[in-house]
């Protein structure tokens, strides 16, 4: 295994990690184990440690989720998030309901902006990105950017919200919710988009 691989093994591992525990309970030593790599490895690739992997965590889980949506969204809105909701039941029930985004992780953390402030920026330009390819995807099924944009925003946050509830309840029962709610928005603004054409 290369050294870039070996650094990228242990940035999926901190994603994975940061999902399943938090900003909090994400250590050098807690990597390390997670890993299964040795604790002085995740020092060597990481002399910044856990600011620095938690950094590029988000990074990583921002190209990983931008690729996966553009997979989805290659079939039209509509299927599109059919597909999308459909991968994080999978993500939610394969995991026990242990697995969430590690970018809402870092978001809802407190300690955020003090123990991994460059996450924190990254997170957001992350959310950002999301939400221009999601809009960019419903204005070339004729929603104006404003509405297009609003409507991406509002996305993210019902997606993002379902997927914590479910986290909790231990159950699917909001991203049913959800699915129903998304859907709903999309086929309204688009038969709304469609008409005024």
């Amino acid at each position: 295994m290369s050294k870039q691989q070996s650094k990228q093994k242990l940035v999926a591992a901190a994603a994975d990690l940061l999902r399943r525990r938090g900003l909090q309970a994400t250590s050098v030593r807690e990597l390390a184990k997670h890993a299964g790599a040795p604790l002085g490895s995740v020092y060597h690739y990481f002399p910044g440690g856990k600011a620095e992997f938690v950094a590029d965590a988000v990074t990583f889980t921002g190209g990983q989720v931008e690729k996966q949506l553009a997979d989805c969204l290659a079939l039209g809105p509509l299927d599109g998030f059919k597909r999308y909701f459909a991968q994080w039941r999978t993500v939610l029930l394969s995991s026990g309901y242990a697995a969430g985004c590690p970018l809402a992780a870092i978001s809802m953390d407190a300690q955020a902006k003090q123990d991994a402030p460059e996450a924190l920026i990254r997170v957001s330009k992350v959310f950002h990105d999301l939400r221009t390819q999601i809009a960019v995807c419903l204005q070339a099924e004729g929603l104006a950017q404003p509405q297009a944009e609003q409507l991406a925003t509002t996305i993210i946050a019902i997606t993002e919200g379902a997927i914590l509830i479910c986290r909790a309840n231990q159950d699917l029962d909001a991203l049913e919710v959800a699915e129903s709610s998304v859907l709903s928005l999309l086929s309204g603004s688009l038969i709304s988009s469609a008409s005024e054409a």
